[in-house]
């Protein structure tokens, strides 16, 4: 059997950055209306984003093809802004195991209700603040194995509903080992 091509800078995790709303991400069975897809302005460039609320979450299996350990490790990153006091949750779980690295998704500084407020009555998209993640995968899994991403949101208040959590750019990487020539051979003879 072949093993899948790897390719450099493509990631494992498809459409982690919304553009095509909520293909290839499953929704959670707890209050999916409260899903949605937004965009904001960050360094002048309009961003799309998941935005998750009460309890509200998605998710989205991949294999993996590679072993993880000297020559090959896995690289999670991901733009996050938690518009809530209590963290969401980044989650990878491994089919048929009990073990799961959990990553908390912190709230960050407040919000400026006002400058947000004159935003959208000058017809602007708010700012987006985001929070840049790069967390290394230290779960025993093998290739071949089916790990899964889920993004939760924290429960709102009943008189919020407003909080929740904005992710984009969830990207997993596999980086490789550079490869080291170690001798050439043109025609039988060792060229130097």
């Amino acid at each position: 059997m072949n093993e899948p091509i790897i390719k450099a800078s493509e990631s494992l995790i498809r459409n982690g950055d919304f553009e095509r709303g909520f293909t290839d991400w499953k929704k959670g069975l707890t209050n999916p209306g409260w899903l949605s897809i937004a965009g904001e302005i960050h360094e002048g460039v309009l961003i799309r984003f998941l935005k998750a609320g009460n309890k509200s979450s998605v998710s989205q299996p991949l294999r993996v093809s590679k072993d993880p350990g000297e020559q090959a490790r896995y690289v999670l990153g991901f733009w996050c802004e938690t518009r809530h006091t209590e963290a969401g949750t980044l989650k990878i779980s491994i089919d048929g195991q009990q073990e799961t690295l959990e990553i908390p998704l912190r709230p960050g500084a407040s919000r400026d209700v006002e400058d947000d407020q004159a935003r959208l009555r000058s017809g602007q998209p708010l700012e987006f603040k985001p929070s840049k993640y790069e967390v290394e995968l230290a779960l025993p899994f093998n290739a071949g194995d089916t790990l899964t991403v889920d993004v939760s949101s924290p429960a709102n208040a009943s008189n919020d509903p407003i909080s929740g959590i904005c992710i984009t750019r969830i990207n997993l990487q596999l980086h490789l080992e550079q490869v080291v020539m170690q001798g050439l051979v043109l025609d039988e003879e060792p060229v130097s």
